[in-house]
């Protein structure tokens, strides 16, 4: 198009020279009717002879379109360079797996900008690459922290890897997959922060985890310290156990026996409370159902019946002691 338009205006500028030789010539020729001597100074005074010559020889000559090549200006080509060299950017980071889709838009923009102004260059105007220089610089910061970020993430991973055994690494390990979730979204500046934030995380669950192992070190030296010094008290203590057990055995067991026979005496009292209560409420308050009445009293009967075949064993077994 801007091929065209530029032979449009060469083509147009030789129309206007063959019009100007053609009233020249013309004056010239008109010129012999009048006078012959005016024909003749007229020829010696622009050389007519050699314009009508050339008169003709033009308007043989068929009109051609003419390109020419424009020199562009210092910026232009220093921005063109830019420009290819953050395309070349985008492509890498493309092909390396990372985020690129924001260089991209930014790529796109100071394209678009760019070609806009090379067309006021062509026109004549004066063009401004700024805008498009300054999107190639953000392609270019974004290029550098983009990588930086990817290297911090497996920089991260392997700080992660070799972290204290002992350390509650669950809230770190839920900000770095939700850092490496930011950074393939391309929201790298949210990335970083959730790195720095894992690193700070990590730092203080292993800081837990040792300050927890130093407390339990320091109880169990204090036990084994305690115990190293009061073994000998322990041991009388143990031996007198023993030797009033010993003693004392019947006393123990009889004790045993009858709390425990006083317990199931407690409970068959309880249970009996409860059945006779059952009985009320269902022949006179008419409150409890068929179906719940029999179902509770065989409950309680079980139960009282069990109690009932324990009582008479510890009683023999009171005896035997």
């Amino acid at each position: 198009m801007l091929a065209a338009i530029i032979g449009f205006m060469f083509a147009m500028q030789r129309i206007y020279v063959l019009f100007v030789l053609s009233i020249i010539a013309g004056a010239v020729f008109a010129a012999d009717d009048y006078n012959p001597g005016i024909r003749a100074y007229c020829e010696r005074l622009l050389g007519t002879g050699a314009i009508a010559n050339a008169t003709e020889e033009i308007a043989e000559t068929p009109v051609q379109i003419i390109i020419v090549n424009i020199t562009f200006g210092a910026k232009h080509n220093d921005t063109l360079a830019r420009l290819n060299a953050a395309n070349e950017s985008v492509a890498k980071m493309r092909e390396g797996g990372l985020p690129s889709q924001n260089a991209a838009d930014l790529y796109g923009l100071a394209e678009q900008w760019f070609y806009g102004q090379e067309a006021i260059e062509l026109s004549g105007g004066r063009p401004n690459y700024d805008f498009a220089l300054q999107k190639v610089a953000e392609i270019a910061d974004l290029e550098q922290n983009t990588y930086s970020v990817n290297d911090d993430l497996k920089a991260l991973a392997d700080r992660i890897g070799a972290a204290d055994p002992g350390a509650d690494l669950t809230a770190t390990k839920s900000l770095v997959a939700d850092a490496t979730q930011e950074f393939k979204d391309g929201r790298i500046d949210r990335a970083e922060t959730l790195i720095n934030q894992a690193y700070d995380e990590v730092t203080k669950a292993e800081s837990q985890a040792v300050h927890a192992r130093t407390i339990g070190e320091s109880a169990r030296r204090t036990i084994e310290n305690f115990l190293a010094d009061n073994w000998q008290a322990f041991a009388y203590a143990a031996a007198a156990g023993i030797a009033i057990f010993f003693l004392f055995q019947k006393q123990i067991r009889k004790a045993l026996v009858d709390a425990r026979t006083r317990s199931l005496l407690h409970e068959k009292t309880v249970i009996e409370s409860m059945l006779k209560n059952l009985q009320k409420d269902y022949f006179e308050k008419k409150s409890v159902t068929d179906l719940t009445y029999r179902v509770k009293t065989k409950k309680y009967g079980d139960i009282i019946r069990n109690i009932n075949r324990q009582l008479p064993l510890l009683k023999e077994k009171m005896k035997q002691i």
